[in-house]
C-alpha cells in the first residue's frame, strides 16, 4: 500500500518520516528522502516531516499515510491554496492533509482527527476546504478494510523494477540506512 501512495505522488518529492530502518530502506528503494525521526509519535514525526519539507524549500505538504490501497493521484493537492483535508470514508479522520509549510498547525491525529484538524484552522484563522473522496478516502484500518484489494490492480515489486530499468534509474539502490545516515 506505501508503495501505492509514493506512485500516486507522482513527480513530486516524497519525504518518509520513519523511526524504523527497514521502512528508511523501503523509502530508499522508492526513491524517497528519508526524515529520521525516532520514538516521536504519529503527531510530532508529520510536524517534523513538515518542517524538513519547509527546510528544503516547499512551500506545500501534502501529508498522506501509507494506508491508502486506492490512492492514485495526490497532484491535484499541490496546487491548492490554503488547507485541502481528505477524510477517512466515514468523514471521522485525516487520511490526506495538503498545508502551507509557512503556517504553524498543530496536528492532531487519532480518533476524531478530522474535526480536530478542521478546529487546529479555525483557531489559527487558516481557511480549509474538507473534501470527500472515495478512493483516498479509503484506509485500512482493520482487517476487513483489506476486502477493497480484490478489486484494485496491486502494485507489484517486479512492475516497479521494470519501470525503474525502463526510466534508467538504478533499481538496486542501496537499502542499508543506519538511522544516523538518514536526513
Amino acid at each position: 500500500m506505501a508503495a501505492t501512495v509514493i506512485a500516486a505522488a507522482q513527480s513530486l518529492p516524497v519525504y518518509v518520516v520513519c523511526d524504523d530502518a527497514d521502512v528508511a530502506a523501503f523509502a530508499v528503494n522508492h526513491r524517497a528522502l528519508v526524515v529520521w525521526r525516532p520514538a516521536k509519535g504519529l503527531n510530532a514525526a508529520v510536524a517534523d516531516g513538515l518542517e524538513a519539507v519547509a527546510a528544503d524549500g516547499h512551500d506545500r505538504a501534502i501529508v498522506a499515510h501509507g494506508d491508502l490501497p486506492r490512492a492514485r493521484d495526490l497532484t491535484w493537492l499541490a496546487d491548492v491554496d490554503d488547507i485541502v483535508l481528505v477524510t477517512d470514508r466515514h468523514g471521522e479522520g485525516t487520511n490526506v492533509i495538503s498545508i502551507p509549510t509557512t503556517h504553524p498547525f498543530d496536528f492532531a491525529y487519532g480518533e476524531g482527527s478530522a474535526t480536530l484538524h478542521r478546529a487546529e484552522a479555525d483557531r489559527r484563522g487558516i481557511p480549509i476546504e474538507i473534501v470527500h473522496d472515495d478512493d483516498l478516502g479509503w484506509d485500512v484500518d482493520v482487517p476487513e478494510d483489506l476486502t477493497v484489494i480484490d478489486d484494485l490492480e496491486v502494485i507489484d515489486a517486479r512492475d516497479e523494477a521494470a519501470r525503474a530499468s525502463a526510466s534508467g534509474l538504478p533499481n538496486d539502490a542501496d537499502p542499508a540506512i543506519q538511522p544516523s545516515d538518514a536526513a
